[in-house]
């Protein structure tokens, strides 16, 4: 995010998924993945954006001001199958030292 530092978070429900990665120039990449039958085939880009910041309003900061901070025309979507997995997390531990990108 607005951060510097890359990260992802997985929802427990509908294939839901939002991650981040820094540029150099300080902006960022982000992706988040659902599987909301509305939000898939929504074909207006700033009610799509409408759907997707309803879709991860309730996640943690600063998803919410990622998705609001991105030009609708700039927010583009992709099919994709998401896997489902067979077990929880490995480790849950955040250490700031570790991920920062210099």
């Amino acid at each position: 995010g607005g951060d510097g530092l890359a990260y992802q978070t997985w929802g427990e429900g509908k294939s839901m998924r939002f991650a981040t990665v820094p540029l150099k120039d300080g902006r960022c990449v982000w992706f988040a993945t659902s599987s909301d039958e509305d939000l898939i085939n929504e074909e207006d880009l700033g009610r799509r954006k409408e759907l997707l910041l309803s879709e991860f309003s309730s996640w943690h900061d600063p998803i919410s001001d990622v998705i609001g901070g991105t030009p609708s025309e700039e927010i583009l979507m992709e099919r994709a199958v998401a896997h489902r997995n067979s077990f929880g997390p490995i480790l849950s531990v955040h250490n700031p030292e570790d991920t920062k990108i210099n």
